[in-house]
C-alpha cells in the first residue's frame, strides 16, 4: 500500500492531482432495515448510509440508548437523501418514507405521545417539505419563493429557517432524548441562540461548499462575507466560554459536544467534505471542476441550480398551507404567508436556475445597508446569549470585557460603547454592561 504523493512534497494545488484511495463505507446493518430506494445505486445507498452514521457519530459521541441513536441515524438517512434525491422522498406528511416508518422512528425517539415529539416531527418535517423542494429543482414554485423572502425577512428569522434547514435543534433534542436528559427545556428564545451560534460557525466553515452548491441557505450569503472569519472567532470564543458552566451539566455538555463538532471538526473527520480531495485544507475556494462535481452529486452535494418547469401558482402551496400543523414548525406558515416578496427595493432576487456562474450564492442578495443592518446583531451576540442563559454570565463578561480592553492600560469604561470592526468597512457595536 503506496502512501506517497506522486508530487513534491509540497501539496498539488488542482484536486486532480491529488492521490486518494477510494472510499470503503462503514456503518451498523441494521440501518438498513426497511430502507427501500430502487432509485439508488449500491453504491451510492452504502454512501448515504455511511454519511448518516458519520454525521451522527459525531455530533452525538455519547448516547445511552442505542434502539433511539438508530432510530435518529434512520432519519438523517432520510434527511441525506432528501438534500440530493428529493424526487424520492414525499412532501405529504406520509408515515413511509425511503421504506422506513418514519412516524415509528420519531415515537422510538421522542414518545409516542409527548409535546417534544409533536415538536420535533413538525420540525424534522418541515426540513424535509423545503429540502425536497429545492433538490427537486423546484426553485421557481410558489413555495420556494416565498421561503426566498422569508429567509431574508430579519437576522432572528434567518437563523430560525436555517436552524431547521440544518436541523439543529433537531439533532440536539435527539441527543438530549438518546441519553435521557429529558428534563430540559430550552425557551425559544435559547433554541434560537442556540441555533445562531451553531450555524455560524458551521456556515463559516463551509463557505465554500455552499458557494460551489450555489446555495440558498448559508449565512454567508447573507451576512457580509469579509466579516466571516472575525465572526467565526468571535462565536467560537462564546462557545468555549459556555462550555465552563456547562461541562458539569450533563445534558448541557450534550449540547457544547454537538457545537464542537458541527462548529468546524466535522468537516475533516466526516467524507461529506472535501478535506481529503483538497489535500487537507480548510476553506479552498471551489472551482470550475468543484462545481461540476456538485452538479453531479459527487459527496451527496447538490447544486441549486437547473429548475423544473414548475407553475409559479400551481395549488401545491395551498396543499402544504392546509396541512401545516403537521408539515410545518409553529411559526413557519404565518412566516411564509406573509412573505410574499422582498420589502427592501434595493435588494436583488436572483430568480432560481438564470445562472450558472461558480462562486456566489443562490437566493436573495441583501443591499449594503441591509448587510450593515445584519451586521449589527452579530457583534450583539455575546450580550444577548448572556441575558438568555443567566449561568453563563461571568464567563461572557469576561469574553467581552476582554474583547473591548483598550490596549495601553487605558481603562474601561463598563457603560461605554465600543465599536469593532468584525469585517471589512463593517463597523458593528456593542453595549457594554457594568457588572
Amino acid at each position: 500500500m503506496n502512501l506517497r504523493q506522486a508530487d513534491s512534497s509540497d501539496m498539488p494545488e488542482d484536486p486532480a492531482d491529488i492521490e486518494t484511495f477510494p472510499d470503503v463505507w462503514f456503518y451498523p446493518e441494521q440501518l438498513r432495515d426497511g430502507l427501500e430506494v430502487p432509485d439508488l445505486s449500491e453504491e451510492t445507498i452504502q454512501e448515504a448510509l455511511a454519511c448518516a452514521y458519520e454525521y451522527t457519530k459525531s455530533v452525538i459521541p455519547e448516547w445511552k440508548d442505542n434502539a433511539k441513536y438508530m432510530a435518529f441515524t434512520k432519519t438523517i438517512v432520510i434527511a441525506v437523501v432528501a438534500e440530493f434525491r428529493g424526487d424520492l422522498v414525499p412532501q405529504d406528511g406520509s408515515s413511509i418514507v425511503l421504506g422506513y416508518d418514519l412516524e415509528g422512528l420519531l415515537d422510538s425517539l421522542f414518545g409516542s405521545d409527548t409535546e417534544l415529539r409533536a415538536a420535533m416531527s413538525r420540525e424534522f418535517r418541515a426540513f424535509l417539505l423545503l429540502s425536497v423542494e429545492k433538490s427537486s429543482k423546484r426553485l421557481d414554485s410558489e413555495l420556494f419563493r416565498r421561503y426566498l423572502c422569508a429567509l431574508t425577512e430579519s437576522p432572528q428569522t434567518w437563523f430560525r429557517l436555517r436552524d431547521c434547514d440544518a436541523l439543529v435543534r433537531y439533532t440536539i433534542a435527539s441527543a438530549l432524548s438518546c441519553n435521557e436528559c429529558v428534563d430540559v427545556i430550552f425557551s425559544e428564545e435559547q433554541w434560537r441562540l442556540i441555533g445562531e451560534l451553531c450555524c455560524t460557525l458551521y456556515d463559516a466553515v463551509a463557505f465554500h461548499k455552499h458557494r460551489a452548491e450555489g446555495e440558498t441557505n448559508s449565512t454567508f450569503g447573507y451576512f457580509d462575507p469579509h466579516t466571516r472569519v472575525k465572526s467565526f472567532q468571535l462565536y467560537r470564543m462564546v462557545l468555549w466560554a459556555i462550555d465552563v458552566p456547562w461541562a458539569t451539566h450533563p445534558a448541557k455538555r450534550c449540547v457544547v459536544n454537538f457545537l464542537h463538532f458541527f462548529g468546524g471538526p466535522l468537516h475533516m473527520m466526516t467524507r461529506r467534505y472535501r478535506f481529503v480531495e483538497d489535500g487537507l485544507r480548510i476553506g479552498k475556494p471551489e472551482t470550475e471542476q468543484v462545481v461540476e462535481l456538485t452538479r453531479a452529486n459527487f459527496k451527496l452535494w447538490n447544486r441549486v441550480e437547473e429548475t423544473v418547469a414548475q407553475l409559479k401558482y400551481d395549488g401545491r402551496y395551498a396543499d402544504f398551507v392546509a396541512q401545516s400543523d403537521k408539515l410545518m414548525f409553529d411559526g413557519f406558515c404565518d412566516l411564509l404567508q406573509r412573505s410574499g416578496s422582498r420589502e427592501c427595493a434595493n435588494c436583488t432576487f436572483i430568480v432560481p436556475g438564470t445562472t450558472k456562474d461558480i462562486r456566489q450564492f443562490g437566493g436573495i442578495r441583501l443591499c449594503r445597508p441591509c448587510k450593515e443592518k445584519w451586521g449589527l446583531s452579530m457583534a450583539e451576540f455575546p450580550e444577548r446569549f448572556k441575558a438568555a442563559f443567566p449561568e453563563t454570565q461571568n464567563e461572557i463578561t469576561k469574553l467581552i470585557k476582554g474583547l473591548w480592553q483598550i490596549q495601553g492600560g487605558i481603562a474601561l469604561n463598563s457603560a461605554a460603547t465600543r465599536a469593532i470592526r468584525i469585517g471589512k468597512g463593517l463597523d458593528m457595536s456593542l453595549n457594554i454592561s457594568s457588572h
